[in-house]
Formats: C-alpha cells, structure tokens, sequence
C-alpha cells in the first residue's frame, strides 16, 4: 500500500504535511513541562524530547480524527520520505525545510587499538536544511 496514490490515506496528506509542520515547529517552542522524554543538550540544562506518538497524540487531539488513522498517516508520511531518500531524490516542504542526501567518499581509517589500516566505504547521509517556519520557530519567532 506504500506509494499507492489509490490508498484511501493519500487524500490527507497534503494537510497532514501542513499539520505535520505545524506541529512540529510548535513542539520546539513549546514548554518543557509538556514534553515527557529528557535528552542531554551539550549546550546547557537538559531538555526534552517528544516521541512520535506525542505527535500523533496532538494531531488527533486538534483534528478531531482517530488516533489510528493519524498514526497510519504520520508513518506513511514517514515511510514516503525514506523512499524518495532511498531513491536518491530532494524532498522539499515550502517553508518547513529540505530533505536531501549527500555521499561521503570511501576512506582509509585506522583502528585505534591494533593500529591497523581499514577501509571504509562511501556511504550516503541524510542532510536537512531548516525552512523559515522553523528557523522562526526555533528563535521564537512564530
């Protein structure tokens, strides 16, 4: 059912990405009394983390739709993205941000403990570029 535009689901998703990034970009500025989950910030005072289910908890809460249904959509909204990353494509939300890979080349490493030279091959990571809804989001702005 995955990438099937027929999936009774797919209708949703355009205000689900809306949503979605709604959501998230309140959940950064939102107070730490909300979030359950604590993280270690290198930066200063532990802060904490919303799970996905927080998320989906949320979504269902403000639009009024079954817990199951949102949780079906967020992870194949989810599931969607590590496809079109897998393919090799940008995947770009206006104003929320950009999703895009990049390959690092193969290298020559060495194991710290036997000092043996090791070959590590090229592999692809995941790049995110910010968008102005969460850029004003993280700085209080939105």
């Amino acid at each position: 059912m995955k990438g099937d535009l027929t999936h009774p689901h797919t209708a949703f998703l355009p205000s689900t990405i809306r949503l979605l990034s709604r959501s998230f970009c309140n959940t950064l500025s939102a107070s730490s009394e909300r979030r359950r989950n604590t993280l270690n910030n290198h930066q200063g005072p532990r802060i904490m983390a919303t799970t996905k289910k927080d998320l989906i908890n949320r979504i269902a809460e403000s639009t009024g739709t079954k817990r199951t249904l949102v949780k079906t959509v967020v992870q194949d909204f989810f599931d969607e993205i590590i496809t079109e990353l897998a393919k090799g494509n940008r995947l770009e939300f206006r104003d929320f941000g950009v999703f895009d890979t990049k390959t690092r080349q193969a290298r020559t490493a060495q194991n710290p403990k036997t000092l043996e030279k090791v070959k590590v091959p090229a592999k692809r990571r995941v790049m995110f570029k910010p968008g102005r809804l969460m850029r004003e989001g993280v700085n209080g702005q939105g």
